[in-house]
């Protein structure tokens, strides 16, 4: 916990809002975000806050205020319809995970808004049969992520996704399915790209692969 509190708190002092290169792209601010809503949950920080008042002043002074300024940054800065890609899916789901947690005035508004973007990406650039349009083997899980994290989040928050946009969820990981070999390997087209949005304790390159079929193994 002193480990984390000390990376954020030096992180906020060497990264004022708005000024440096880790303002610069739209996708590394939202995928922080993520990663932040993981480490909350995984520490359930609101529960720690309550018996630990050092903790505590740290939550109210330093991370809630550097997440309210994500979601300002997130909502601001997407990237054009026309010209975005996965950049695009990322903006809404980092909104949307954050917004249905946090309970910030905008909340709301913001919420209703990354619900109807990711509904819209998850069509437009999801192919009938749940291949990405990208065409990039390596990108496949980290946009399955993408959106698999805000449709859990959904979920818990009763406020779930369309049951279109869950059968299209659920195409994708058929596709993964098929695309891995017997040994669980990914063959490689496309650019290779191989973003990641959270890595917990698996490093090998299809260590994720793995894991989003065992997730949809479980939802469907």
């Amino acid at each position: 916990l002193s480990r984390l509190t000390t990376l954020i708190s030096s992180w906020v002092k060497a990264n004022p809002y708005l000024l440096g290169v880790n303002w610069y792209s739209n996708q590394e601010v939202n995928i922080r975000l993520i990663n932040w809503f993981i480490c909350w949950n995984i520490l359930d920080a609101s529960m720690l806050a309550k018996t630990d008042p050092v903790f505590q002043r740290f939550v109210e002074s330093i991370w809630l205020p550097i997440i309210y300024q994500h979601c300002l940054y997130s909502r601001n800065n997407l990237p054009f319809h026309s010209t975005a890609g996965h950049q695009l899916i990322a903006g809404y789901a980092g909104l949307f995970v954050a917004s249905s947690f946090w309970k910030f005035p905008e909340s709301p508004d913001w919420n209703l808004f990354a619900q109807q973007g990711l509904e819209q990406e998850m069509q437009r650039q999801q192919g009938p049969n749940g291949i990405n349009r990208e065409g990039a083997a390596g990108s496949v899980q980290f946009i399955t992520d993408l959106f698999l994290l805000p449709y859990l989040t959904g979920l818990r928050s009763g406020n779930p996704f369309s049951t279109l946009y869950s059968h299209q969820l659920e195409n994708m990981f058929s596709y993964i399915a098929q695309l891995l070999d017997e040994q669980g390997q990914v063959p490689a087209y496309g650019d290779e790209g191989s973003g990641c949005l959270w890595s917990l304790d698996d490093p090998t390159p299809a260590g994720n692969f793995r894991s989003l079929l065992t997730a949809s193994a479980i939802l469907f």
